[in-house]
């Protein structure tokens, strides 16, 4: 998946998720449907889902590089890059 995908797709779960909070929103001095049932607790745990995966698609890393079938970090690669250059550098003398 592209970066912006998982961008727009996290926007759109948080979009949706809060529009969904605003719907169940007790009005007119009534409660909301799910008041005193079985379902209410899962309800906010639903809520609750849905929020933190809308935020964990929109700030995830989405450059991880992949290399021998290990994820990495940037900062792994850029550490692992670094360290390999100065190897590069330490051999030229020496060939």
């Amino acid at each position: 998946m592209s970066d912006v995908t998982v961008l727009v797709g996290g926007l759109a779960v948080l979009v949706i998720t809060g529009g969904l909070f605003w719907y169940c929103l007790p009005r007119n001095g009534k409660l909301y449907r799910f008041a005193d049932t079985e379902a209410e607790p899962y309800i906010g745990v639903a809520f609750c889902a849905g929020i933190s995966l809308g935020f964990t698609m929109i700030f995830i890393q989405p450059d991880q590089h992949v290399r021998n079938g290990i994820a990495r970090s940037r900062t792994e690669s850029v550490m692992l890059l670094c360290a390999r250059g100065r190897a590069d550098r330490s051999h030229r003398g020496r060939l």
